[in-house]
């Protein structure tokens, strides 16, 4: 967050929705994500609330999101499982679904340097890092370090880098 001091007068829930609209999707996030850590449970509810009204979206105070990481269009519908992980410096179009289908390969554990193309939908546990995953793909296997990804269901279109 910017050093810029705010200004607040919280005297009523609209008030300390109209200050939060300054704050991007991600911010607000680590907001919540503290507040969920500090066992405030409510209030990090209140903030999910404000980041579903102001963005369309579901990112719940659970999931983790690492420093660096963005938001295609300031994070427009996109919906994050409570138990994901996100790595550093990420970047995350609109419109796209991190999340875990019955039987499938776990929650969605994203590394690090990782770009998901808006519409997609990640729904095979984990993506290496420095792998691209096409917009409009449909993710249903783990993605390896260095692979670019597309289609639905997804195809390997590159390998990653050999170990």
């Amino acid at each position: 967050m910017s050093s810029e001091a705010f200004d607040l007068d919280l005297a009523s829930e609209d008030a300390l929705k109209v200050e939060m609209r300054r704050l991007s999707l991600v911010q607000l996030h680590s907001v919540a994500h503290q507040l969920h850590g500090w066992g405030f449970s409510l209030e990090a509810q209140f903030v999910d609330g404000v980041i579903f009204d102001l963005f369309n979206s579901r990112v719940p105070a659970a999931a983790i999101i690492g420093e660096g990481t963005t938001f295609g269009y300031g994070g427009i519908g996109v919906v994050i499982h409570k138990g994901s992980v996100i790595g550093r410096n990420v970047k995350i179009g609109q419109n796209v679904t991190l999340g875990s289908r019955a039987g499938g390969a776990g929650l969605p554990v994203i590394g690090d340097d990782v770009y998901i193309g808006p519409n997609s939908v990640c729904l095979g546990g984990s993506v290496g890092d420095g792998a691209v995953i096409g917009a409009g793909s449909v993710v249903l296997h783990p993605v390896a370090a260095g692979a670019v990804v597309a289609g639905n269901p997804a195809r390997t279109i590159r390998s990653g880098p050999k170990p």
